[in-house]
């Protein structure tokens, strides 16, 4: 499986490409502090690559801050 993978938040972007899955925090404008939403969606996407061929879990995020934390 290869590409974006839809999430039921927009705060979290997902990839696929091949044994490697992406997950970008998208929460520029608050320094991709977590939430509620975006601690679920992180939680749903790390499910996903336990039931799939996921070998490894890039977490990174846009802007200028890689997360400020709550």
């Amino acid at each position: 499986m290869n590409g974006d993978i839809a999430t039921p938040s927009s705060s979290l972007h997902l990839s696929h490409d091949n044994d490697v899955m992406h997950a970008v925090l998208n929460r520029t404008d608050k320094g991709n502090a977590l939430s509620a939403d975006l601690v679920a969606a992180f939680a749903a996407a790390v499910q996903q690559a336990q039931e799939t061929e996921v070998r490894l879990l890039v977490i990174s995020g846009t802007g200028k801050h890689f997360c400020t934390w709550i």
